[in-house]
């Protein structure tokens, strides 16, 4: 027997619940096939949409995550949850980068689920954010991954506004991520807390972008196109197994968002295009 996650109740976005300034919003988006035809069903509150579907060559059908605000202030609470239903492509990103901006009083919370059925394959991101100085922001994640489902899903994280010479100078960005089985049974989890200081600058070795891209499930093993991909980039990168037949992650150091997103992309491409028939 498989579970399927719980979806959630629409609605406006509210005030969170301790008073302070911000919203939460929600976008909860369902695609599945009615015959050969790619349907979607979306839930959505104001701040959030989603646009598409966009065509491009021999691609899978791209979605566009869009919020319609100027970025994620204090207070504010965001989830997006995505399931793709049996035999399904589909591929999600976000319409642009998104900024964290200062916050001085109170963080904001982004929290995404994910789930890919048998025979489906959802490609999530690149979902560039950029952590500008002041900034707190908390990531949740929880990806489940059905037998015979894939998922590559990527994250490209800026340590500030590099473009415009900003260093490292964010608060604070945690991250807590539950990789599941179709049981639920967690496979992979992974917490971690990033903070400016010295620890932080010379494990980066004077980059600023971190480039995260999972491949799991029903993948093949990393292609050539990969490993060039791996080898050639303009950075440090590595590849490395996850335990518990999870799959595999590309992680990489970058001197820019646009540079981390470019490779993002690319490896998405390469893993999509090596997917077993």
């Amino acid at each position: 027997m498989t579970a399927v996650l719980p979806r959630h109740e629409a609605g406006a976005p509210t005030r969170t619940p301790d008073g302070a300034r911000g919203i939460r919003a929600h976008l909860d988006a369902t695609f599945a096939l009615d015959g050969a035809r790619l349907t979607h069903d979306v839930s959505a509150s104001t701040a959030l949409e989603l646009r598409g579907p966009f065509r491009r060559g021999n691609e899978p059908a791209r979605f566009f995550v869009r919020n319609v605000t100027t970025g994620i202030f204090g207070g504010d609470a965001y989830r997006v949850s995505a399931m793709a239903g049996a035999g399904t492509t589909v591929w999600l990103s976000a319409s642009s980068a998104t900024k964290v901006h200062e916050m001085p009083d109170t963080g904001a919370t982004l929290s995404t689920e994910l789930e890919v059925l048998s025979g489906a394959t959802l490609l999530w991101g690149p979902h560039p954010t950029i952590l500008q100085g002041g900034s707190r922001l908390s990531s949740y994640a929880r990806w489940r991954v059905h037998t015979g489902g894939a998922l590559v899903a990527a994250e490209v994280l800026s340590l500030g506004r590099r473009a415009s010479g900003e260093g490292i100078a964010f608060e604070s960005y945690a991250s807590s991520q539950v990789i599941e089985d179709a049981g639920a049974r967690p496979l992979v989890e992974e917490r971690y807390e990033l903070r400016p200081g010295p620890a932080i600058e010379d494990s980066l070795a004077g980059f600023g972008t971190i480039v995260s891209v999972y491949a799991l499930g029903a993948v093949a093993a990393p292609d050539d196109a990969t490993v060039a991909l791996v080898e050639g980039c303009a950075g440090y990168a590595g590849v490395g197994e996850l335990p518990n037949g999870a799959g595999w992650v590309v992680r990489a150091l970058v001197s820019s968002l646009n540079d981390g997103t470019v490779l993002a992309e690319s490896l998405m491409r390469a893993i999509l295009n090596a997917r077993p028939a």
